[in-house]
């Protein structure tokens, strides 16, 4: 009985270790099937869309540094122009190289040298507003008056236009236009490093 009894035991504890072992294995299995189903499964193209969609971009407000007569180009670039201003000018090369870093990406995070890119734009326009536009700073007290104006200073490329001379307007009232200048310089200067 004794033999019998110790049969019992080690079948029993062989039995358990089998379904332990086996369970140790599913984990595993299943773990593998995810990554095959990973490999996959289809890349998304997020960012190469994004990428086709500011080169298009880019070679749209290129055309608008000349004088065509194009109405959609008209509306576009003049509406770049009223929020940037000068920073217009470099608005389709920021563009350019928000695209070349949208395809050229390789998986790795593209956020912030996105947000350099966009920012170019309106730092020089911010920079530009500071050395050379002195209507906006005229127009005084009513907000309501000072918007419309610098969209319309932009638009005419005499000043920062509508976002840049904002940023332009607050940073010299912070810290005075000789505060504000090197801040803003050293910013482009970042902006374009990275």
């Amino acid at each position: 009985m004794a033999t019998t009894n110790g049969s019992r035991k080690s079948t029993s504890s062989s039995g358990s270790a089998k379904k332990s072992g086996s369970t140790a294995k599913k984990p595993a299995a299943s773990a593998k099937g995810n990554t095959r189903a990973a490999k996959n499964a289809p890349k998304p193209v997020r960012r190469e869309v994004g990428a086709a969609v500011c080169a298009f971009l880019a070679i749209l407000s290129f055309i608008g540094y000349f004088d065509v007569d194009g109405w959609f180009i008209d509306i576009f670039c003049g509406f770049i122009k009223g929020l940037l201003g000068w920073g217009f000018y470099l608005f389709p090369p920021a563009l350019l190289l928000a695209a070349i870093a949208l395809a050229f990406h390789r998986g790795r995070p593209v956020a912030f040298r996105l947000f350099c890119c966009f920012m170019l734009p309106i730092v020089f326009g911010a920079i530009a507003h500071l050395l050379f536009s002195r209507t906006a700073l005229e127009l005084g007290g009513d907000f309501g008056k000072l918007v419309t104006g610098l969209y319309a200073e932009g638009k005419l490329m005499e000043g920062g236009g509508l976002i840049a001379g904002l940023l332009a307007m607050a940073l010299e009232s912070m810290f005075s236009v000789y505060g504000a200048f090197p801040l803003l310089l050293a910013l482009l200067l970042f902006f374009l490093m990275y």
